[in-house]
């Protein structure tokens, strides 16, 4: 895979658009108005958590003080919610979505995908956490004692939302990597849709942020034991070398548990697939996005709240109280750049992914 970090100005004009120093009208425009934030997912799920917390806060910080609220727009793993915010959200600045990057539905070409992220107006780019993969623990005869026993697991039932979602991505990939015989079960929608066919034994085995994880499972399945965590998907560090996660000390990363099951690093096309997923999300993970051609008034001022909200204290205090960590900003220039260079990925990785989904929408048409 070519550096998609690489500078370049393509398309950053669209996404650097409105950028500036808070102007002066800008309090008369927001001033007892409301902003709504979209959300692709389900409520209860990682990101439906995640930004109900940092909105709470965002309003504070936008000229004019208006108030902030969600709403859950579930629907082919966000991608309704993309096409929505992209084509018939009006560009005043009332409307703006807060997602998990979906570079790749994006870049493989997925079923209904209507939207460029290089023609959104950026609202601002986070960077978050590491993607954790769990199981049930009677998903190994015996007994799933430490993660390495996943191997000898029988009749896995991987539950996924859509072929195209990262979650699903890096679930089927590592699977097929350690060469194990699995089922995909996609079509729920979202996180908190999945977590109850696992505690029913409809699926065993599951993808989620370190959010979902650690909000949703951790606490209720996973002390009761009736799931492991397995792995978390390491990210890079700015040098491009996978690294430690701080933020799950406990957990040992996919590349160390493939180590302990294969006696190697991982090689071959599924690991290029893999690592070009991790590269996708490497550099931020999460984005707040408004229409095309936003207003440019109102893109400064929630730029203004954008860049506060980020470093309020009650807001980094009760996203670390309520999932673990808390979300950290990505330069805005980092994220123009990057976003601009979507282009300049592998063809060959591309069309390996092509195949791959297509392969995995076939099966679930049978």
């Amino acid at each position: 895979m070519r550096q998609l970090a690489a500078i370049t100005t393509i398309s950053a004009v669209a996404l650097a658009a409105g950028a500036g120093s808070e102007p002066a009208a800008a309090k008369e425009y927001y001033a007892g108005k409301n902003i709504t934030v979209l959300v692709g997912f389900s409520a209860g799920g990682g990101t439906d958590t995640a930004a109900r917390i940092m909105t709470k806060h965002f309003g504070k910080y936008i000229p004019g003080k208006p108030g902030v609220q969600v709403k859950n727009m579930p629907g082919a793993g966000s991608i309704r919610a993309h096409n929505f915010t992209y084509e018939k959200a009006k560009p005043d600045g009332f409307t703006i979505m807060y997602t998990p990057v979906q570079f790749s539905a994006q870049l493989f070409e997925a079923k209904g995908v209507r939207f460029e992220y290089g023609k959104f107006s950026l609202v601002g780019a986070l960077k978050g956490s590491p993607f954790v993969m769990f199981a049930r623990t009677d998903s190994v005869p015996g007994g799933l004692k430490k993660p390495a026993d996943f191997i000898n697991a029988t009749d896995v039932r991987f539950a996924g939302i859509r072929p195209t979602v990262t979650l699903d991505m890096l679930g089927r990939t590592s699977l097929d990597l350690l060469g194990m015989k699995f089922t995909y079960i996609p079509g729920y929608r979202g996180a908190a849709k999945i977590r109850p066919a696992i505690r029913s034994g409809e699926a065993n085995a599951a993808v989620h942020g370190l959010v979902g994880w650690r909000s949703g499972v951790e606490p209720t399945m996973g002390k009761a034991g009736i799931v492991k965590a397995l792995w978390y998907y390491p990210l890079k560090n700015d040098r491009g070398h996978f690294v430690k996660s701080p933020l799950i000390p406990e957990m040992k990363s996919f590349l160390e548990i493939y180590k302990e099951i294969k006696g190697t690093e991982p090689s071959g096309p599924f690991w290029d697939a893999l690592k070009l997923v991790l590269d996708l999300r490497g550099i931020m993970t999460n984005l707040f996005v408004g229409p095309p051609g936003m207003n440019k008034e109102a893109l400064a001022a929630l730029r203004v709240g954008f860049r506060e909200m980020v470093k309020d204290g009650a807001n980094i205090a009760q996203q670390k109280k309520s999932i673990g960590f808390a979300y950290k900003e990505v330069p805005q220039n980092t994220a123009t750049k990057f976003i601009a260079n979507l282009d300049q990925t592998d063809p060959k990785l591309i069309e390996f992914w092509k195949n791959y989904i297509r392969k995995a929408t076939k099966k679930k048409k049978k």
